[in-house]
């Protein structure tokens, strides 16, 4: 069984198999949209140095997504393909062995205010939300032993963020004070889309 609300993305020059009893023939009609993957490179290949194939939460892959067979074989999920919240690959498999896992995250899917300082200590996704920041706030980043802190936007959220001359709002690594050039202290503020 294959469903037609299933996603290919991205190959080419492929030939789809049809059976002959049509109990593939989601396979000839499925849908050819990007999946809208958190960190997933279109060329990935041994060689890429990070990955995170989980898909956003506004994405396609949470859309019209099929009731299962009813033989007790198939799992219902709210998703499409292998992934949904959980990174089931973490702590068991080569990419996570090799360092390849985006996994030092988090997610923020509800509207959120900042109206006081924070500590990024991992990349923090927002995700189908928006975060307002109040002017005057800090943000530090905490060094960590992965990928740098970062804030990302994801597309389908929101960012409010309004300083002033004098309460700005300022982004920083809480060891920035110790003179340290090291790299990979801050990530940024990233907004995709």
């Amino acid at each position: 069984w294959f469903s037609s609300q299933n996603i290919i993305y991205g190959a080419s020059d492929i030939t789809l198999y049809v059976d002959g009893d049509g109990t593939c023939a989601g396979l000839s009609v499925a849908e050819q949209v990007d999946p809208m993957l958190t960190l997933m490179p279109t060329d990935a290949d041994e060689n890429t140095t990070v990955l995170d194939p989980l898909p956003l939460a506004s994405g396609p892959a949470y859309d019209l997504v099929d009731s299962v067979p009813s033989d007790d074989f198939f799992e219902a999920t709210t998703y499409k393909g292998a992934f949904g919240t959980t990174l089931w690959l973490d702590t068991w498999s080569w990419l996570d062995e090799n360092g390849r896992f985006s996994v030092a995250r988090e997610t923020l899917a509800e509207d959120t205010t900042w109206s006081e300082d924070q500590t990024l200590e991992t990349q923090l996704f927002v995700d189908g939300a928006t975060l307002t920041i109040e002017a005057g706030v800090t943000i530090s980043a905490v060094e960590s032993e992965g990928l740098a802190p970062a804030l990302i936007i994801l597309p389908g959220a929101t960012i409010i963020a309004a300083g002033t001359v004098d309460a700005p709002i300022t982004f920083t690594s809480t060891v920035a004070s110790t003179g340290s050039t090291d790299s990979g202290l801050w990530g940024g503020l990233i907004v995709m889309g």
